[in-house]
């Protein structure tokens, strides 16, 4: 509640609202604070723009005493008779019980009407003062009696829908709603399956994400009891005319992560592209997708699980004989649950050609035969035999890379590692630090003398050994600190 003097010019000590660069004011509802409601009463964050009003409260005749009130003045310029002064007090003690006689009269004249409707009918009779419209300084502007008790409440319900589709699968319980365009909201209020009713001072209730008055859809984040199963939310939305409509929501909450099971790695692929195949288990919504990103960092892709959880995974950046591919394979479930991954290393191994026959060049000379002593006969022309086909040698075996530490391994204060080895063979190492989420793909051949590699300085503080992982095995080397 505000105040103005005798000229309807608010007071610079009335309570003022909101205004476009206060720190907290709500960006979806213009004027809107952030209340607190630690006493879960009043109206909800981001719905609440105040001043509501404002009333006379500047120099108003009182009963005040000065000992006991610091704005208490004398006004000798009026008086009672025999000369007694009359003393006079503002601010918004003063205009507040005006307001408050106004909806006593709106009450006692209305029976009818419910508090909803008796603030509707003083803010709508108001008379506009400061700029047109509501205003952090005014409000809807100063009260008016008369003019309030002709009002005419409005008795629309309001309309609410689901935009999210009913039984849908999810975590925690983000659910949006369509009311209709330009459709103003007084309170809104959670029952059912959530922790508690909707809250200004944030928490574990339901929450207001997102509200567009001008298209009319509202965000929810309902805080649902805890466990997975079907859980019914009652959302129950108030016009400022009193007015209200409820909707119910059945939400099946999943908070099971899925599993990445019967995953086939063939090291060496006689093909291209490479690929991982496995199967994703899910016992709550089902599997959704697979993120596979590079092991050394990077974009990942999103790639389909099948209705019975088998999934593919493609790395196309292999071309060449003796390339490899590495991937961080994560699953993901229809409620947005992330599993914990499996890492996949690659390499193609096309099977090797026999030589194409050696034909002459043209015009060469043929070796004479050997002189016979005697004449042969010249036998019966036979069937020809049949033909071997094309010679091809067996396909190679996956490529082999052996490690073998040749001396010891370091790691300087800057979190620089150099691991000695010999390495027969080409492939992939995948590096890691136990205990860590650190990893790195180290493509290695018969030249590789030293494997050198960059910690972070937070993992390079935990480092103390350093396990390298190669198709045919897995080797942890200790690591020796030095300056």
């Amino acid at each position: 509640m505000g105040n103005t003097d005798n000229q309807d010019v608010v007071a610079p000590d009335s309570s003022r609202g909101c205004s476009s660069e206060s720190q907290n004011q709500v960006a979806y509802r213009p004027g809107s604070c952030t209340w607190k409601r630690l006493d879960k009463t009043g109206p909800p964050q981001g719905f609440a723009r105040k001043p509501d009003l404002v009333a006379p409260g500047v120099g108003i005749a009182t009963a005040c005493d000065r000992s006991y009130v610091n704005n208490c003045q004398t006004d000798y310029g009026g008086g009672f008779a025999g000369g007694i002064a009359t003393p006079t007090a503002s601010g918004t003690s003063l205009s507040s019980p005006t307001v408050a006689g106004v909806a006593v009269l709106l009450r006692q004249r209305h029976p009818s009407w419910n508090a909803w409707q008796v603030m509707n009918a003083l803010r709508a009779s108001a008379v506009d003062l400061g700029p047109s419209g509501w205003d952090p300084a005014y409000g809807a502007g100063r009260v008016r009696a008369v003019e309030a008790d002709a009002y005419t409440p409005d008795t629309t319900v309001p309309v609410v829908s689901r935009i999210t589709p009913d039984g849908s699968w999810m975590i925690q319980g983000r659910v949006s709603y369509q009311l209709a365009p330009g459709q103003d909201i007084g309170d809104l209020a959670a029952s059912g399956d959530v922790t508690q009713y909707v809250s200004g001072n944030g928490g574990t209730g339901s929450q207001v994400v997102s509200w567009d008055p001008v298209s009319g859809v509202l965000v929810m984040d309902h805080g649902l009891t805890t466990g997975s199963g079907a859980k019914d939310v009652v959302l129950r939305v108030t016009d400022t005319s009193g007015n209200a409509a409820s909707i119910t929501t059945r939400i099946n909450r999943d908070v099971d992560v899925p599993v990445v099971t019967n995953t086939t790695r063939s090291y060496g692929q006689a093909t291209l592209p490479l690929q991982m195949t496995g199967t994703v288990s899910d016992v709550g919504s089902g599997a959704d997708h697979v993120v596979a990103t590079p092991c050394g960092g990077g974009d990942g892709q999103t790639f389909a699980v099948n209705p019975d959880g088998s999934f593919t995974v493609t790395m196309s950046e292999a071309t060449t004989a003796g390339a490899g591919a590495c991937r961080d394979v994560v699953p993901v479930d229809k409620a947005g649950n992330t599993g914990t991954g499996v890492s996949v290393s690659l390499v193609y191994n096309p099977p090797r050609q026999a030589p194409p026959a050696q034909n002459p060049a043209p015009g060469a000379s043929q070796p004479a035969p050997a002189p016979s002593q005697a004449a042969r006969p010249i036998p019966a022309p036979s069937a020809p035999a049949p033909s071997p086909g094309p010679v091809t040698s067996p396909p190679l075996a996956s490529p082999v890379v052996t490690l073998r530490p040749s001396g010891p391994a370091r790691l300087t204060a800057a979190g620089g590692v150099s691991v000695p080895v010999r390495i027969t063979g080409r492939g992939l190492i995948t590096a890691r630090v136990p205990g860590t989420p650190w990893k790195r793909a180290i493509r290695v051949s018969p030249a590789t003398r030293t494997l050198r590699l960059v910690l972070p300085r937070a993992i390079a503080r935990k480092a103390r050994t350093i396990t390298l992982r190669t198709p045919t095995g897995t080797r942890t080397v200790r690591l020796t600190r030095t300056r």
